[in-house]
């Protein structure tokens, strides 16, 4: 079977993006997008983090990373300190502001599970995590990333 593996998953990362946008700004969270919103999860859920410690959380090079926290601290969504066990690690947290959005932006993320996942049956789920879950470890491992 000739496939293109490789494009059908960036079609899929381009819509959901797209979906993912559209939802955030219908519902009047259009002060970030959904590359955004995935930085602040990590930090909704694990709490301070390093630049690189949010690098391997979301899979973002730690450049775009970089230019991604400074549009989310121009908007007051995150917050930086020194660390106070090594004054050279700066440390990322999600501001108060940032706080007020997580249950809206969880309930958007909620639906488009829904989206990607309608039609599915738990077994399918199951494997289907587990297979991107496998391809990703591949690209991990194999791409030496």
């Amino acid at each position: 079977m000739d496939t293109d593996l490789g494009f059908l998953i960036v079609q899929i990362k381009q819509l959901s993006d797209r979906l993912f946008n559209k939802m955030l700004s219908e519902r009047g969270l259009a002060s970030f997008n959904g590359a955004q919103g995935r930085i602040l999860i990590v930090l909704w859920n694990k709490g301070c983090q390093s630049i690189h410690e949010l690098s391997l959380a979301t899979t973002l090079a730690p450049t775009s990373l970089t230019a991604m926290l400074d549009r989310l601290e121009k908007k007051g969504l995150i917050t930086r300190k020194k660390s106070p066990k090594d004054r050279r690690k700066m440390l990322i947290a999600a501001s108060e502001d940032s706080l007020k959005l997580k249950a809206e932006y969880l309930a958007i993320e909620t639906t488009i599970n829904g989206y990607f996942l309608s039609g599915f049956t738990s077994e399918e789920t199951t494997h289907l995590l587990e297979d991107l879950t496998h391809l990703r470890q591949n690209i991990l491992t194999k791409g030496k990333l």
